[in-house]
């Protein structure tokens, strides 16, 4: 059986329970979601939050899903969105905000069959960030943005006609983006110091960019881009 449906989950608790137990994650979340047209949303505001959302499973997967979650206020936090989809040109959609001092954001996205896409946005804006996407099959979009020090960011992407894209400003950065298929264009941005990237694409038609730095600054930079097959273009600028 399919579901149709709206799902709004809203978690917003404050610090009285640090009192009794300091370990305690003060926000845990999860909604599963299978059928058609299905969103899920969860808003969690305080310094200790989990959220998850599940939309879709290999025998009953998720068809035009939109799963978002956004985490706010100084503290721990973890985020992550699982998608299963299936049917011939069916999509999916996954965004994570995270606004505080130690966030964790993971979004996986697959498909049981056919030819579909999927989009994935992940913005983290505070110290301490790791940011993780992995889309398989075709059609696929991935972003990451990072706004802070000591971040960490990797793309995977398995298919054809993938795009992925990085930015991070801040300090001591690494990014990540792997990517096998035809067809594929990586982008990666690094803006302050101590800066790693790495691009590896495997396939024909392949396209990466690397950008680290900006007028004027000064940094330990780092770039490594590997490809494999035919009419493939990198370019790479560090200033």
């Amino acid at each position: 059986m399919k579901y149709r449906g709206f799902l709004k989950v809203l978690v917003s608790l404050g610090f009285l329970a640090l009192i009794f137990n300091p370990k305690l994650v003060l926000g845990a979340a999860n909604v599963y979601q299978y059928g058609d047209y299905n969103t899920a949303s969860i808003d969690q505001t305080g310094p200790l939050n989990e959220a998850n959302i599940y939309q879709g499973e290999e025998s009953n997967p998720s068809y035009y899903g939109y799963a978002k979650i956004i985490q706010t206020l100084d503290g721990t936090n973890q985020a992550t969105i699982w998608q299963v989809g299936g049917s011939e040109g069916a999509s999916n959609i996954a965004s994570i905000y995270q606004d505080s001092e130690t966030s964790t954001a993971t979004i996986s996205q697959t498909f049981t069959e056919g030819d579909s896409s999927n989009e994935a946005y992940i913005t983290q804006s505070g110290d301490e960030n790791s940011a993780l996407i992995t889309q398989l099959g075709s059609g696929n979009y991935a972003k990451q943005y990072q706004e802070a020090s000591s971040n960490y960011a990797s793309i995977y992407q398995e298919g054809t006609s993938h795009y992925a894209y990085q930015e991070q400003t801040g300090s001591e950065n690494e990014a990540y983006i792997s990517q096998y298929g035809d067809s594929n264009i990586a982008e990666q941005y690094q803006y302050t110091n101590g800066n790693y990237a790495y691009i590896y694409q495997e396939g024909t038609f392949n396209e990466a960019y690397q950008y680290q730095g900006y007028s004027g600054s000064y940094g330990g930079y780092s770039s490594t881009i590997s490809q494999n097959g035919n009419y493939n273009y990198a370019s790479v600028t560090q200033n």
